[in-house]
């Protein structure tokens, strides 16, 4: 953003008035409005100082917020607020569904307890002889 000394410079040149003629309307003396100018003054000490600088020189709305904020002064028009936007609703994961399990004939679960294979991998052996 522009100084207040760059603004103040751009818009009386935009409007062709001089420091001496501004210092006039708006009742403060040209060495002010010379110091303003030149930067070798920070900024203007009095708010309404530059509010009527800012008619004098014909700003618009904008313009004159612009001006007063260089100038370390609030503006008159508040900023816009744009609204802010709610947070997306993030829908709970859903559990994955069971998966059923592959169907299994009971038959083929079942090992016979009453015979174990010989070592040799012949027939199985009755229980009762390898305990």
């Amino acid at each position: 953003m522009p100084t207040f000394a760059e603004q103040l410079t751009q818009y009386m040149k935009r409007v062709g008035i001089t420091d001496a003629e501004l210092a006039r309307k708006i009742g403060v003396q040209r060495q002010t409005i010379f110091r303003w100018k030149e930067g070798t003054v920070g900024r203007p000490r009095v708010r309404e100082d530059v509010l009527k600088c800012a008619e004098s020189l014909r700003l618009t709305p904008e313009e004159s917020d612009q001006f007063l904020l260089a100038a370390g002064f609030a503006p008159e028009q508040p900023p816009l607020v744009m609204p802010v936007a709610a947070p997306p609703v993030i829908a709970p994961v859903a559990q994955p569904l069971p998966v059923p399990a592959p169907e299994v004939n009971p038959s083929e679960l079942t090992v016979p307890i009453n015979r174990v294979s010989s070592p040799e991998g012949g027939d199985p052996l009755p229980l009762s002889l390898v305990c």
